[in-house]
Order: C-alpha cells, then sequence, then structure tokens
C-alpha cells in the first residue's frame, strides 16, 4: 500500500462520521473539514471521495477537498412583527405606606401591639419592635405598658 492510499483510506473514514450515523453535528462538521483539508495539504483528487451532505442549516464554504469548509449557514431573516403600540401607564393610587400605618396605631386610643403589627403585615415579631422603635423616636417617643404588652405614642 502506498501512503496515498492510506490518506484516501483515512479521509473515506472521516467523511463517514456523519449524523445519520451516529455523530453530533459538531463531530460532523469537525471530520468533514478535517477530510477536505487532508485531501487540500496532500494534492489528493477530491473526486474519488463521496462527500456527506451538510448537516442542517450548514453547508460548503468553498469546494469540498480544494480549501473548502463546512460552515454555519446564516438563518434566514424573520418577518419583523409590527410593534403593539401601547398606552401611557396610568398612576397608582397609593396608600399609606407602612410607616404612616403603624404610626396610625401607635397614635390610636388603644395603642397596639406587637402581634397586631406582625399579623397585620406579615412581619416577624423583631421586624416590629424595630419599626416601633425607628418610627416612634420620630412621632416623639413610644410608652410600653408590660401588663398588657402595649405601645402607645407618648405625644
Amino acid at each position: 500500500m502506498t501512503s496515498n492510499s492510506n490518506l484516501y483510506r483515512k479521509v473515506r473514514a472521516l467523511v463517514m462520521k456523519t449524523v445519520a450515523n451516529g455523530c453530533t453535528v459538531g463531530e460532523a462538521i469537525n471530520a468533514a473539514n478535517l477530510a477536505s483539508k487532508i485531501i487540500a495539504d496532500h494534492n489528493l483528487d477530491p473526486a474519488r471521495i463521496d462527500w456527506p451532505t451538510p448537516p442542517t442549516g450548514y453547508g460548503w464554504d468553498g469546494e469540498p477537498g480544494r480549501g473548502g469548509k463546512m460552515v454555519e449557514q446564516p438563518a434566514e431573516p424573520k418577518a419583523m412583527k409590527p410593534k403593539r403600540q401601547r398606552k401611557p401607564a396610568e398612576p397608582k393610587a397609593k396608600g399609606p405606606t407602612r410607616k404612616a400605618q403603624i404610626i396610625e396605631m401607635l397614635r390610636s386610643p388603644g395603642g397596639t401591639t406587637i402581634d397586631a403589627i406582625t399579623a397585620r403585615f406579615n412581619i416577624l415579631p423583631h421586624t416590629a419592635r424595630a419599626c416601633i422603635s425607628v418610627f416612634g423616636r420620630e412621632i416623639g417617643g413610644v410608652s410600653y405598658d408590660r401588663k398588657t404588652k402595649v405601645y402607645r405614642a407618648v405625644a
């Protein structure tokens, strides 16, 4: 056997690596490109090779065996959808903030408890105590009744 016949055998083995024969798209493309490069580098006859059809979305850039490579073809441009005209957003009516609601609860005649704040705002007790501490400073202070566990605004 001559070295050319070994090269042809290698090239034929490479072009048999196709998606239909169980290879991935990337493996098939790399094998076809390597086969084309071997044919071109060793000045072999590319007509003696049965070149595979490229996988879907790929094609030959140039002639196989004469420096051509299998490359991804550009996708067909999709038709642009007309942009939907949007109406300007209407401003939402804002309700009282959490701060305003807690201050209102503290200023109510009966005051408020940690349990009432945690139930109303779905927060943890330590967060409710922190809110009372911070918001209480802003309204002039908060008193605490240990027996009833009620917080009230001082001023």
